[in-house]
């Protein structure tokens, strides 16, 4: 098989390779006022992780008000 990246290239970088995604389950806070869970830490909902280097990237809804917000959280180290 033949690998046509320059030197010093893998193919494994994200550029080319694309991170790594998964389903977890993640606790975070809802910061909706009009919901019941306002401020409640560690509401759980499903989500789907994408990582890129030593950060990861989701979506996370409110499983009570349905609002969600985009999360970015460096986990450099935590692996």
């Amino acid at each position: 098989m033949s690998i046509n990246y320059p030197p010093s290239v893998s193919g494994f970088e994200y550029e080319i390779a694309g991170g790594n995604s998964f389903d977890s389950v993640r606790a975070e806070t809802c910061y909706n006022e009009d919901c019941k869970m306002f401020e409640v830490e560690d509401v759980e909902s499903d989500v789907e992780i994408e990582t890129r280097y030593d950060t990861e990237y989701f979506s996370w809804e409110c499983p009570t008000c349905k609002v969600s917000r985009d999360i970015e959280n460096n986990v450099e180290g935590e692996r």
